[in-house]
């Protein structure tokens, strides 16, 4: 009878986890559209803001420390994937030094690439996002609403399939 109990708990803790990670977007404090955030660009130290993103447009944004081990593999499972992403904006962002995000933007060529990497110089990204946990990766659909929300890691097959849905 303790087994069948124990087993029984097991299993209904595991159904709650399922339900507590599908409310995940529900439950963020920070609002469910692209907030008004200004950080800089590398080339010339000019305002990027949400006006500067391309209108009606699907966006992925993306957080991140270029000495993070899981922002690295993100990195790398974008890069693979690019051309799954055609007509999504794809937006990084890092509060380090400009050094440090230019030589982060060589080592993973993503100059070739449509990604935008920008400089969170005045370190505001609390300001806009609610998070502990680096990547950050956020996903909008192309009128902005909040559409997939995560910390640490995302697999790449969820991020894109979750624009799928919302195109």
């Amino acid at each position: 009878m303790k087994y069948f109990i124990a087993l029984l708990l097991g299993v209904f803790s595991l159904l709650m986890h399922e339900v507590k990670a599908q409310d995940k977007i529900d439950t963020l404090k920070e609002p469910k559209e692209i907030p008004n955030f200004i950080f800089y660009t590398l080339k010339d130290s000019s305002a990027f803001t949400r006006d500067s993103l391309i209108k009606d447009a699907p966006l992925l944004f993306i957080y991140f420390n270029s000495e993070c081990d899981h922002c690295q593999y993100e990195t790398k499972q974008i890069v693979e994937y690019i051309k799954y992403f055609k007509g999504i904006q794809i937006v990084m962002a890092s509060r380090e030094t400009q050094a440090a995000i230019l030589a982060f933007k060589e080592k993973y060529h993503l100059e070739r690439y449509p990604i935008i990497v920008l400089q969170d110089g005045a370190n505001k990204m609390h300001d806009y996002f609610d998070f502990a946990y680096i990547p950050l990766i956020r996903q909008y659909d192309k009128k902005g609403k909040l559409i997939g929300a995560y910390s640490e890691n995302a697999h790449i097959l969820d991020l894109l399939g979750n624009f799928d849905e919302h195109r």
